[in-house]
């Protein structure tokens, strides 16, 4: 190997290096301060690697030991909120994936000109700041009486990522080969059938991207959920970990510790999903399928 070679590998290394510490820094912060005495959290200046390690904010935030005051949270431990947050989480990537799959499927198939003039209409309604809509959404679902329950809020998601998930599985769709349904169709397939047997394997990848990415979308959302609910019936674990900034007879104060317990119990089930559907997410599994 030249030098030149030598060095252009040691700066590609270099900058992926400082790319990884950007991103993973900020997590390894609040990991760690879930994991700290209060005089820990506190102290100045900070201390990156702890003194010490404990899990009482671990016990106070799992178990209610007065660290979620009751007359705030309405509950004991944050449980009830991560229960609220996979099911609504859940719920809105499965409409967004089983939707999104067949309006897309129906823009690749119709006619170009009129199909790309609805796929624009329906990524323009993404672009809409979601604190305009949610005076009527509000005014929309009190009547239906979908305001604080799973399903409501699940369909609040389900809308605003729609879009995306419409405009991710037509790309998808718009890569598989227009010979590789036809030959299901000459073999005796329908159009229905072809579609569930052929064209959703291959785009396995895309409807893992799509759920990942809904999912994600869904999980991490506060601004709808503090909104539309009001009791830990339908409250998601942003929501409860807000609740943590409270303010009592001493004045206003934060609990840090908590708040980082909070955020890294949100990231468990996200991890976990990912590395489930993590085979699924290498694009490409079509290309090569069919020689011209």
């Amino acid at each position: 190997m030249t030098v030149k070679k030598i060095l252009a590998g040691l700066l590609r290394y270099f900058i992926i290096a400082c790319y990884l510490f950007i991103v993973l820094f900020p997590v390894y912060w609040f990991v760690s301060l879930s994991f700290r005495h209060l005089r820990d959290i506190i102290t100045y200046p900070p201390n990156f690697i702890p003194r010490s390690f404990t899990l009482v904010n671990y016990g106070d935030v799992l178990l209610g030991r007065g660290v979620v005051e009751k007359g705030i949270v309405g509950a004991d431990n944050v449980i009830p909120f991560l229960v609220n947050s996979l099911l609504i989480s859940g719920i809105s990537a499965l409409l967004c994936m089983v939707l999104g799959t067949l309006a897309a499927y129906g823009l690749v198939k119709g006619n170009p000109k009129r199909m790309n003039t609805i796929a624009f209409g329906i990524l323009a309604f993404r672009m809409i700041p979601p604190v305009i809509l949610i005076t009527p959404l509000f005014i929309l679902m009190r009547p239906l009486s979908l305001l604080n329950t799973h399903i409501g809020l699940a369909l609040v998601y389900a809308a605003f990522n729609m879009p995306f998930a419409v405009w991710m599985m037509r790309g998808f769709l718009m890569d598989i080969p227009v010979a590789i349904e036809e030959a299901a169709l000459i073999d005796g397939c329908s159009i229905l059938s072809a579609f569930a047997r052929v064209i959703l394997p291959i785009v396995k990848p895309g409807l893992a991207a799509c759920a990942v990415f809904t999912f994600l979308q869904a999980w991490n959302e506060f601004f709808f959920a503090v909104v539309l609910t009001r009791t830990q019936a339908a409250q998601t674990l942003p929501v409860a970990a807000s609740f943590f900034i409270r303010e009592g007879m001493t004045g206003k104060g934060m609990n840090v510790g908590a708040m980082a317990v909070v955020g890294t119990i949100a990231i468990i089930p996200m991890v976990i999903f990912v590395v489930l559907v993590n085979k699924w997410l290498v694009r490409g599994l079509t290309f090569g399928a069919v020689k011209e």
